[in-house]
């Protein structure tokens, strides 16, 4: 079992997450986190109610979370972590005082070569769609966004993998490519839940295809 902070918000493998602490049994988490000398927590997303007060309904992926920083604030404790890795949860167990639940550490299943090979190639169009897409409906990014983009860029220009690419770097290039799209927290979800590299392309490739098509709607 491993403690758990529902959200309103889907991470993705590789981003920072910064959280304002201040609700009792959250504060208690991260209590008996540092008093364990743990640094790993999950966060799955919210399907319905408050991060607040309990009660909520919560989707069964999400994220495995690293603590990087503990710092006190106003009334709580501002955690600074990173994304490490995808869980599905295969148990809750209690939410006293905070949510626990036993896990999967989910990872693509091993590919073979040719297909290893096809989905580096159909990630790098699909980098290439989401810079297209960004610059035709004028999504501005700020300063802080300049590392994530350029890890975008990386994997537009195709020069990111060989002939025989590694599983570790097709992973990398998944998820550059997936923070990258500028959509809600429930498509952010469904892109946690490929099992295999060809299911996960066909996951960004469609999620690309209706960030597009809402974009182009609002802009009308």
């Amino acid at each position: 079992m491993i403690p758990v902070f529902p959200l309103g918000h889907a991470y993705l493998p590789g981003e920072q997450v910064s959280l304002n602490v201040f609700e009792p049994r959250y504060l208690q988490l991260f209590a008996d986190l540092t008093e364990n000398g743990g640094e790993i927590f999950g966060t799955v997303l919210i399907e319905r109610g408050s991060e607040v007060g309990g009660g909520d309904r919560r989707f069964g992926h999400g994220v495995l979370v690293r603590v990087t920083d503990r710092e006190l604030s106003p009334g709580g404790l501002r955690i600074t972590g990173r994304a490490v890795g995808r869980l599905t949860v295969k148990r809750w167990g209690t939410d006293d005082p905070y949510p626990v639940a036993d896990i999967n550490v989910l990872s693509f299943a091993e590919t073979p070569a040719g297909k290893r090979l096809d989905a580096a190639s159909a990630l790098t169009v699909l980098a290439q769609s989401v810079r297209s897409m960004l610059a035709r409906h004028g999504v501005t990014e700020d300063a802080s966004d300049l590392p994530v983009l350029r890890g975008l860029g990386v994997v537009a220009s195709g020069h990111w993998y060989t002939a025989d690419p590694t599983a570790e770097d097709l992973d990398t290039a998944v998820w550059a490519v997936a923070r990258c799209i500028p959509c809600g927290p429930l498509d952010r979800h469904a892109l946690l839940v490929g099992t295999d590299l060809p299911e996960q392309v066909s996951l960004l490739r469609r999620v690309v295809e209706h960030t597009d098509e809402i974009l182009a709607f609002r802009g009308q």
